[in-house]
């Protein structure tokens, strides 16, 4: 019996390391593959990020390039007033106070700015500008919807709830795109609530990506019914971006009519795609039409003749308009 179990024994060790090992390897394969995998997910996580700080190194640098030239250019005006302060105050080593210049014509005595005043004026711009770069990135995935129906509900979660889901409905039906709860970041409404005003929607959706979608279907809003042909979308200037595009619109208008033109014949707006904000201008056709009147006189009477076919260089008398 102990040689029969023995031999039972002699038989199956091998068959069980065999096993044993096999179902070492599958698992260290699995496991080695979830590795790979992991770290095929790193390298392209850690490419996004390099081709993110490649991005960023070069607005960067053209950044400190422009503030520099900036600089170089007060620093140029700066020179340019101290020799022009020395070659005028200290002719032949004497040197005069303003008070002692007279007044020519009647002209106040203008006063220098020195090297002093010149570097809190540069500093000042180089932190202004920075702060509106900041803002500028803040407000980069944000958009402004223009009468978006208010719901006049007195809690403030559920007229949120009604604009997200009018902003979704909305993107769906004009232009078939997908937007859910979770591209929406945010939504408010600007200003107080009131019940006689539709105050403007801001939203910031979750990439840019999103936000062009939304934004390019704004040129189909027009011809969308009656339900959506009313609402607008721009994005979310700054402040100094909305003055700026405001004083652009308005030179526009400007040189429209003094060409003889009226601006309510075209359609102006700003785009901000490139460096330098540009005004776009394109023409409104407005197709406008009146029914046709036919001329009393010329209206057969129930038993007069037929007249004959009107000919190539004859027309019928009709009151039109032209598109």
């Amino acid at each position: 019996m102990k040689e029969k179990g023995s031999e039972m024994f002699w038989e199956w060790e091998p068959r069980m390391i065999d096993r044993v090992h096999t179902e070492v390897a599958v698992q260290l394969g699995t496991e080695t593959q979830h590795w790979k995998d992991d770290i095929v997910q790193l390298d392209k996580k850690v490419t996004e990020c390099e081709e993110i700080v490649d991005g960023c190194r070069i607005e960067a640098h053209s950044k400190i390039v422009e503030c520099e030239t900036k600089i170089a250019e007060l620093l140029e005006r700066t020179k340019f007033i101290e020799s022009t302060k020395m070659a005028t105050c200290r002719v032949d080593k004497c040197e005069l106070d303003e008070g002692s210049w007279p007044q020519l014509g009647g002209a106040q005595p203008c006063n220098i700015v020195d090297q002093g005043q010149v570097r809190e004026i540069i500093v000042k711009a180089v932190n202004q500008h920075q702060e509106e770069d900041k803002e500028i990135e803040a407000r980069k995935n944000n958009l402004v919807l223009y009468n978006i129906p208010e719901r006049q509900a007195e809690r403030h979660d559920i007229r949120v709830m009604a604009d997200r889901d009018f902003i979704k409905t909305m993107c769906d039906d004009v232009a078939g795109i997908q937007v859910t709860d979770s591209d929406i970041l945010k939504c408010v409404r600007l200003g107080a609530f009131t019940t006689d005003k539709i105050r403007p929607t801001l939203i910031t959706l979750v990439d840019g990506d999103v936000k062009e979608n939304v934004l390019r279907m704004g040129k189909d809003l027009g011809l969308s019914g009656n339900r959506y042909n009313k609402i607008g979308i721009s994005n979310d200037y700054t402040p100094l971006q909305r003055e700026e595009n405001r004083k652009l619109l308005a030179e526009a208008k400007a040189e429209i009519l003094s060409q003889g033109d009226l601006p309510e014949n075209y359609k102006l707006f700003v785009s901000r795609r490139n460096t330098k904000p540009q005004v776009i201008k394109r023409k409104r056709y407005k197709a406008t039409t009146q029914p046709v009147q036919l001329d009393s006189a010329a209206i057969p009477a129930p038993n007069a003749s037929i007249p004959a076919p009107i000919g190539a260089n004859q027309a019928p008398t009709l009151a039109s308009q032209d598109s």
